[in-house]
């Protein structure tokens, strides 16, 4: 598996978790999932779109709202690899 994702923060792994399981996501989903702050569950969402792991997308019903979902499905299996690599 490519580096950029074994050594990202835990807030990320968690979110990107979230994301992998729901699918398409909202800010304020991920928010009551995953139980984060703001501001970490925020920099967890800019790291994961720097290293391509997810995108968002406009909602059309209501254009203040974004949806994030996973920008790949290969990169799920690649998550399932390492996780079983590290035990």
């Amino acid at each position: 598996m490519d580096r950029k994702f074994e050594d990202l923060p835990c807030s990320a792994k968690l979110v990107l978790k979230v994301i992998e399981m729901k699918g398409k996501t909202t800010f304020k989903e991920l928010k009551e999932e995953t139980l984060l702050p703001d501001r970490t569950l925020r920099e967890a969402i800019k790291i994961l779109k720097e290293r391509g792991a997810i995108r968002s997308k406009i909602c059309l019903e209501d254009t203040r709202t974004r949806y994030y979902e996973m920008s790949c499905l290969e990169l799920t299996d690649e998550l399932e690899k390492v996780e079983k690599e590290k035990g």
